[in-house]
């Protein structure tokens, strides 16, 4: 049985298209399958919070900028014929800058957590080895 019922069906071999349910670069450890599940996981679900976080402040900022939403409905309307594509996303230059601009005050990761091996200096501060600490990035 695995950790997310059924029965153990190698979840990680199906996901990454292997049947060893393991990932080997050359010589590197091998990942148990928990491990590995448990990094698929992650990237999923961090992916899904940070871009669903970026892309609702940008809408918020929109909202309370009506004359860059005329910018952009002006762009999206002047590059883009009937359906949008890739290829249009080159030429859709304040729509990168809006995103870039909303993840200015409104970062989706807005904490770290790091632990350090070996005393590291940081300006006028310092930390010695041991348990992790958590810092806002500014």
């Amino acid at each position: 049985m695995s950790r997310f019922g059924g029965t153990r069906c190698s979840r990680p071999s199906i996901v990454i298209g292997t049947r060893s349910g393991v990932v080997r670069a050359d010589d590197a450890p091998r990942m148990s399958e928990d491990e590995l599940t448990d990094q698929i996981v992650t990237f999923y679900t961090a992916g899904m919070a940070t871009s669903s976080a970026t892309l609702a402040w940008a809408l918020h900022l929109l909202a309370r900028h009506p004359d860059i939403r005329r910018r952009l409905h002006e762009e999206v309307d002047t590059v883009v014929d009937d359906t949008a594509s890739l290829e249009d996303l080159p030429a859709l230059l304040l729509i990168g800058r809006i995103v870039t601009e909303s993840l200015r005050p409104y970062p989706p990761v807005w904490i770290l957590t790091r632990a350090t091996s070996v005393g590291t200096a940081l300006g006028a501060l310092g930390s010695r080895p041991g348990p992790p600490s958590s810092t806002a990035p500014a």
